[in-house]
Formats: structure tokens, sequence, C-alpha cells
């Protein structure tokens, strides 16, 4: 627990950094401003990842929402051996229009990627997973792009192409994936196509305090553009946030996922649990299979809202619960066993509300998990 304190103590810090270029002090800032941070996260999956995060935002003049143009560029280390590289640019009004142009390149090698097999009733072992029994290395590019239109009456259309190539090869022989693939590297290219739709009543993309925002997409890899063979993603998405004290001062988020995908997809594309973004508690990859289902539950209070060096930090705490089936078909994730976690998260921001730092400390059946980092809210 030590080495955690000192990690959210860097974590903490971090938030504190000035941002070069920025001089407003108010929350909603106008033109220009860059914002440079290290990248100080930990989690029990990867261990403690340093690295630089820069952002420009560009909020235009009269401010745009939630931004006129957008770039991130990123790089990260960890001490498990994860590293990757990315750079990603947005921009709303794109071409004159009302469009929503996205656009990013990732490069990333991962030597401690989970597996603990494919199914809804995979088996967990301690002992095996700390002698590497449940890791394989994981490499590759990925390359997107997608528009996405505002209708008036509420409804966002999102279209995409994405373009990953990944490697996938084991870590030895004393490895369950080398077990079940061998030692023959697996390459895998795809085209997908993605077609989705978003409607998003909340105050606030990055940190909001009521509203709701759903979205549904559809992803295709056929096999004649390049695919070993043609599968497809799908996922319905629905968040809702409930304030009980107005202005942040006690409000309850919510979020229930739906995700499946074709048998055949290659298992870095199976739907999951296990993870910051499912089940917080269960180790990452925990499940594999081909449909899901989520419920995630916050309780959160913003008590801190100071303004430090003449800009808002902010900050607070909360409680969560995170539950969630998984099957192998959708009769199948019905009849099977709830999944659960549990925990604490704190988070805060600087500089505007568009940096949110956050940690989690999820519990399960199978241990702790821990997670720090950068991101936006849900």
């Amino acid at each position: 627990m030590r080495r955690f304190f000192a990690v959210l103590l860097i974590a903490i810090l971090s938030l504190t950094a000035q941002a070069d270029e920025l001089a407003e002090s108010g929350d909603r800032p106008v033109g220009v401003h860059w914002g440079v941070m290290p990248v100080t996260k930990f989690s029990t999956d990867q261990g403690i990842t340093l690295g630089a995060f820069t952002r420009r935002f560009d909020y235009g003049a009269p401010p745009e929402s939630p931004f006129h143009t957008l770039l991130t560029l990123q790089t990260t280390y960890s001490s498990k051996g994860p590293r990757d590289a990315l750079i990603a640019f947005e921009k709303t009004g794109f071409a004159g229009t009302d469009l929503r142009f996205e656009s990013e390149f990732a490069a990333f090698k991962n030597p401690y990627q989970n597996y603990f097999g494919l199914g809804d009733s995979t088996s967990y072992s301690r002992d095996l997973d700390s002698r590497g029994f449940n890791h394989y290395t994981i490499e590759g590019l990925v390359f997107s792009n997608s528009i996405r239109k505002h209708h008036d009456f509420g409804l966002d259309f999102v279209l995409g192409v994405t373009i990953p190539y990944k490697n996938l090869y084991s870590n030895g022989s004393n490895t369950l994936y080398f077990q079940e693939f061998g030692d023959r590297a697996v390459h895998h290219f795809s085209m997908r196509l993605e077609i989705g739709a978003i409607i998003d009543r909340r105050d606030s993309e990055f940190i909001p305090s009521r509203g709701y925002r759903a979205s549904a997409s559809l992803e295709l890899a056929p096999a004649f553009l390049g695919s070993d063979s043609t599968f497809q993603r799908g996922e319905l998405d629905f968040r809702f946030l409930v304030p009980l004290i107005e202005n942040r001062w006690l409000l309850l988020a919510n979020q229930i996922r739906y995700s499946e995908c074709s048998p055949g997809a290659p298992i870095t594309d199976h739907v999951k649990l296990g993870s910051s973004g499912t089940l917080r508690g269960l180790p990452y990859n925990r499940f594999l299979s081909n449909h899901s289902a989520t419920l995630r539950s916050e309780l959160r209070a913003l008590f801190i809202r100071w303004h430090l060096f003449g800009m808002p930090l902010k900050g607070g705490t909360g409680i969560f619960a995170d539950t969630g089936k998984i099957g192998d078909t959708f009769p199948r994730m019905l009849t099977r066993p709830f999944q659960a976690a549990w925990g604490i998260t704190f988070f805060g921001s600087y500089f505007t509300d568009d940096f949110l730092g956050s940690a989690d400390i999820g519990f399960s059946k199978d241990g702790m998990g821990i997670y720090i980092g950068l991101g936006h809210a849900i």
C-alpha cells in the first residue's frame, strides 16, 4: 500500500502543474491554450506508467462547445513492459459545416497482455498469474478516422474507418497462450467500417453532473477488405447522471452497456469483463467471450472548489459498484452468474474541466485493482 499512496501523491502533484500559455482564471477559456503534463499512471495490470501528455486546446472566440480543435500527443512506458505512442486530432465545424472530425494514430507493444482463456467460465489462479502463466505479447499499429454529424433534434450520426494491424505471440511454453495457440506468431489485419448514433444531453462532455448520453455502434470487418474472416462488433451504451444535491455537490452516475461480437472475431476483439472500463477490481481481460452486459453505478461528491494560482481546481470522491454478465451466446449470458466489483474513486481537475485526473480502487473475488490516470468523466 505504501507504493500505491506514493503513486497517488505523484498523480495529485501532476494535476497541479501549470500549463504553458494558460492565463485565464475563468472556468471557460477562449482562444488557444496548451496543456503539458507528465503522465503518472498506475494500475495493477501494467504497473507504474510514466510519459508525457500534451494537449493543444483551441476553444475559438467566442468559445465553441466543447472546443474548436483539440490536438493530443502522448507517449508512455510502463514498468511491466507496455509502451505506446499516440497522436490524435479533433475538429468541430469541419470544412465549414457542423461536422466533427476525429483522427487518431497509435503504436503500441505490451509483453504483459492478460489472457485467461476464451469463454464465460474461465478459471483464475493468483499463483499461476504471478508466474506469467496468463501473459502474452501483443504489438501493433492502429489508424482511425471518423466523422460525426449533429442534427438539431439532438441525434449525432457517426461514420468511421479503422485500420488495425496486430501481432500476437507467446511468452514461452509455460503460458496458457502457448498451450492454446502454440509458438507461432499470429498476425491480424483488418479494415473496419463503423456506423453509430449518439444522443448527448449532459451538461458537460468532460465532467458532467446531470443529463444522459446514449450511443449505439456497429463495426463490420469484411473479409474482402483484408480481414482473415468477416466479423462484426456491436455496442449499446447508456449513461445517465442524477443530481442528488445541485451544483455537483452530490450526484449518482450510472452506465449500462451491452456488447457483442462474432464468435470468429480475433481474441483482441472479443467483448470483455475486467478492466477500468468494465468491472474495476477484476483483472484486465478476466473474461473474454461474445456477449456481455454491465451496470456501473457511482455516488460522487465534488467538495474541493478552489482557485490555485488563479486557475480553477476541483476535487472529489465517490463509491462505486460494478456488476455484469458475460456469455458465449446471448441466452447463455442471461443464465450465467453475475460478476461483481466495488470500491472507491477519487477525481479532480485543474486548469479547466477538460483535464481530469482519477484514481479507482476496486475489489472483487479475484483480488484488488488500482487504476490511476488522466481521462474524462463518464
